[in-house]
């Protein structure tokens, strides 16, 4: 169940003053937007599809948005901001070493993140 279908019908806390919402995708070469990888092998593909193609070089889009309610009983709704971010990123050529030996590591702690975001959910929902 995602934040925003399970905040929808959320009578008890009221509508929120404030919601910011951001995502990033990585986009590699010839313009193909990355999924997020599963397995340890997927990174280690993608990763070095990034080192090795163009230079080492590819973007990276966040996207946020922010939006309000109105304060107008006469024309409610609400207010929206947004703004893309471009990034070009590109791999160091010695970068190798440190790229593979760390990203075991790395992993371990995107799942312990994942597992504390998760339980968490809702204290960050209302905390944004």
């Amino acid at each position: 169940m995602t934040v925003y279908e399970r905040e929808i019908g959320n009578t008890t806390l009221g509508e929120p003053a404030l919601v910011i919402a951001a995502d990033t995708v990585v986009v590699g070469h010839g313009g193909a937007i990355l999924e997020k990888p599963r397995s340890e092998r997927e990174h280690i593909e993608m990763l070095t599809s990034l080192r090795d193609g163009f230079g080492g070089i590819h973007k990276v889009y966040t996207g946020v948005a922010v939006m309000s309610p109105l304060e107008s009983a006469r024309d409610p709704g609400y207010a929206m901001e947004s703004h893309v971010e471009e990034t070009l990123v590109k791999f160091d050529s010695n970068g190798e070493d440190i790229l593979f030996h760390w990203l075991p590591s790395l992993l371990k702690r995107k799942a312990a993140w994942e597992s504390f975001r998760k339980a968490n959910m809702k204290w960050q929902s209302r905390t944004i």
